[in-house]
């Protein structure tokens, strides 16, 4: 979930508690364990605004069974294969992601591999991006905010780079004038 703002991507992601996971909080429930409570059934991916509104003022609005219609609706069958993940702990999270992020340069890697027939430089920069991108001792697992701010600028800095080329060619072409004796 990113957005744009002010042609800027920033992300725009919260992970919701649908039962409160302390108590006071929004739709608390005493029957279900911190676990349970923390469990990937208990939580729900929404875009900010709508993570403040559902624990703000309008709470009201949105019961139990409304959140999770919204999580039904958006995981489908995809929710039987991400129930083992209770319980699950930081290293083995991290060993999810990485195995993730390995399948996607899989995909990526043979792309690039088209790519540099045609741009050998621009893609022996890209892989090695995707190489200090897929290294967790560089960056951790994913990219960060920082990142993709710094690719939006340069994807926006290059953007009008096409329409610009005659406009360079014809800088650096030698200049020649003569007169005609």
């Amino acid at each position: 979930m990113i957005t744009m703002v002010n042609g800027v991507p920033k992300l725009n992601a919260a992970i919701a508690h649908i039962r409160a996971i302390n108590p006071g909080g929004k739709r608390f429930d005493a029957t279900w364990s911190v676990p349970e409570r923390n469990s990937f059934r208990n939580l729900l991916l929404l875009c900010v605004p709508h993570h403040t509104t559902i624990d703000g003022a309008s709470s009201a609005d949105y019961p139990l069974e409304v959140l999770e219609g919204w999580k039904a609706s958006r995981e489908g069958e995809s929710v039987e294969a991400l129930e083992g993940l209770s319980g699950l702990t930081e290293a083995r999270l991290g060993e999810m992601i990485a195995e993730a992020q390995g399948e996607f340069l899989d995909q990526v890697r043979p792309a690039l591999a088209e790519f540099s027939k045609t741009a050998p430089e621009l893609a022996g920069l890209l892989n090695t991006l995707l190489d200090e991108l897929a290294d967790p001792r560089i960056h951790g697992f994913g990219i960060s905010s920082d990142s993709i701010d710094l690719f939006s600028d340069a994807a926006r800095s290059l953007g009008s780079f096409e329409d610009n080329v005659g406009l360079f060619a014809s800088a650096v072409k030698p200049r020649v004038s003569w007169r005609a004796s």
